[in-house]
């Protein structure tokens, strides 16, 4: 069973490359892929700290919420819960990631086999993938950047995925945003621009 922390203690502790006694030119494949994942966490990290900080959030962001049935309180207290893996290489299956919603076992027929590395590879475009009603959340290291706002507006999205256990294109439909299952970065956008920026 996965333990909740709180919001004072959820940064977790990492490797620091300051640490390593290798110099880069002998890191492995493995170092690499290690380091690029906590440089990731750590980004991802930093936006859900300001996130959790952030004292005002506006009426639209409070609107937005209400229309996915949560509230900022609610995403607030789910930050300290959270789980991030390296996506690219896993071989959960894409199916577990509905295990906790009623799409359980329609997910199963229609995923089958699908692990999340698969579908990474098979959407080059997919920088994170969350579980619903759950607190994981899958990432491809190389695709978050360092632009802080970007990066709140990515884990605010994911988050929301956890804590609703809706799938991109039911948010986008309550949010009154162009449906389209392919392309979730409007949402995203959304968010930036509603409970971000104001």
């Amino acid at each position: 069973m996965r333990q909740k922390r709180s919001p004072e203690d959820y940064l977790w502790t990492v490797w620091l490359l300051s640490a390593r006694t290798v110099t880069p030119q002998h890191y492995t494949l493995t170092d690499q892929l290690i380091f690029a994942f906590e440089e990731a966490t750590l980004r991802l990290e930093s936006a859900a700290e300001a996130l959790l900080l952030k004292e005002n959030y506006s009426p639209e962001c409070e609107k937005d919420l209400a229309a996915l049935g949560t509230s900022i309180e609610k995403f607030k207290d789910s930050i300290g819960s959270t789980i991030f893996m390296e996506g690219t290489k896993s071989k959960e299956l894409m199916a577990d990631l509905y295990s906790s919603t009623p799409a359980a076992a329609s997910a199963k027929v229609e995923l089958g086999n699908l692990t999340v590395g698969q579908k990474f590879k098979n959407e080059p475009g997919t920088t994170a993938v969350a579980e619903l009603s759950g607190n994981l959340i899958f990432i491809d290291p190389q695709k978050i950047g360092k632009n802080l706002q970007q990066n709140m507006g990515l884990f605010f999205h994911e988050k929301l995925h956890n804590l609703t256990g809706l799938t991109d294109d039911v948010i986008q439909d309550k949010l009154g945003l162009t449906v389209d299952s392919n392309n979730s970065k409007n949402i995203s956008d959304k968010l930036v621009k509603d409970c971000i920026n104001k």
